[in-house]
């Protein structure tokens, strides 16, 4: 997993921009969010080959 990435953040934070980017989604192994992520973008993040845990 060298070079990949775990990060965690809330529903509320995905799918917005931001000021500064933080990585490209190819470079984040696993997301770590709420049950309240929306299912379209869950869904868009796991055919990109991330492993999305809503907890």
């Amino acid at each position: 997993m060298a070079g990949h990435h775990l990060l965690v953040a809330d529903s509320t934070q995905l799918g917005k921009r931001a000021f500064a980017r933080v990585c490209d989604v190819t470079a984040i192994a696993v997301l770590i969010t709420d049950k309240d992520a929306p299912d379209e973008l869950v869904e868009r993040l796991t055919a990109q080959g991330v492993e999305v845990q809503c907890v």
